[in-house]
């Protein structure tokens, strides 16, 4: 019958706790980096959003400006026309 070599077997087992838990800590560690870059991605995807929102927003606004600029241009220009009767 074969005699267990407990020195041996705790060897083995000092020798391979580390590399398994360094594999651990490798796969940790690269979860958390992906999970990093996606939080990173979604937040560059929600800035470049709200910056094309912003852009189409400034679009909309200067189409109501130049759209009310032309009101009041024709609104001078009717009071331009009343004031000439009055003085006439």
């Amino acid at each position: 019958m074969e005699s267990f070599n407990i020195f041996g077997i705790v060897v083995q087992v000092l020798f391979v706790l580390p590399i398994i838990g360094l594999f651990v800590y490798l796969i940790i560690v690269l979860r958390r980096m992906r999970r990093q870059t996606n939080n990173e991605g979604n937040e560059q995807s929600a800035v470049a959003q709200t910056i094309e929102e912003l852009g189409e927003r400034e679009i909309v606004l200067k189409t109501e400006i130049g759209e009310e600029r032309k009101k009041l241009q024709q609104a001078i220009g009717d009071l331009d026309h009343l004031l000439h009767e009055v003085r006439e």
